[in-house]
């Protein structure tokens, strides 16, 4: 027997923000949630890597300028050249882990007393720097070397920190499966809901975005992602 066609919800509504009921089970005999599987075209399988590849490279060069006036900008504000680059262990495509670079825009101080979420805009261990390079997401540029390095594609479900994705996993047993494809620098949650923090809603709202991404993924979905991020950059609309 086919299993039925794919939900796009993964679980019922909500009844508070700080717990998820586990996904109903399909009706029939299968007892089983059903979700898209990663697209196998030649686009998901060779091209993305390719297309990745030569758009990291072009905007390396490209970007150059900002790359660099930024790193010196970032090594000004935390007073150190060692503190500038900020690397962070992540979960990438079949749950291997990774260094994800980024320009630092918190204190150096920020995790103290161990992981958290950012508060987003009303978040004080941002800089005044970082507040002004997250609003741009100049903060994600260095990610590109995680493109070329072959950690992660220029679009994708957002890697999260493997504490992170545990705790959220608890609430969301599904959200694994964001796992399936290669993580990116951007991505359609990114793009449709912003910054979501520790709020489980919004990832839940995150994880039907990114089961949509993998469920459609294409040259053309991945085109207009990428026409969506440069809006959000222009308007600046990160942090």
């Amino acid at each position: 027997m086919k299993p039925e066609a794919v939900k796009e919800k993964v679980a019922p509504p909500l009844t508070d923000s700080a717990s998820l009921p586990r996904p109903v089970p399909a009706p029939g005999p299968s007892h089983v949630v059903f979700f898209p599987a990663p697209k196998r075209s030649f686009y998901a399988v060779k091209g993305k890597r390719f297309s990745s590849l030569v758009f990291a490279m072009g905007m390396i060069v490209v970007l150059s300028p900002v790359l660099l006036m930024t790193f010196v900008a970032v090594a000004i504000d935390q007073k150190s050249l060692r503190l500038t680059i900020y690397t962070q262990e992540r979960v990438g495509w079949n749950r291997k882990h990774f260094w994800i670079y980024k320009f630092r825009s918190m204190v150096a101080t920020a995790e103290s007393n161990g992981p958290q979420f950012s508060n987003g805009k009303s978040d004080a261990r941002i800089t005044k720097l970082g507040r002004f390079i997250r609003k741009f997401r100049l903060d994600e540029l260095p990610q590109l070397f995680n493109v070329l390095k072959g950690d992660m594609a220029m679009i994708g479900p957002r890697p999260e920190r493997p504490v992170f994705h545990e705790k959220i996993e608890v609430s969301l047993p599904s959200f694994s499966r964001r796992l399936e494809v290669k993580p990116g620098i951007t991505g359609l949650a990114q793009v449709s809901n912003g910054y979501v923090g520790s709020d489980i809603k919004g990832h839940q709202a995150k994880l039907e975005a990114d089961l949509r991404y993998i469920r459609d993924l294409s040259v053309w979905t991945d085109l207009k992602i990428a026409a969506k991020t440069v809006g959000c950059v222009v308007r600046g609309e990160g942090i």
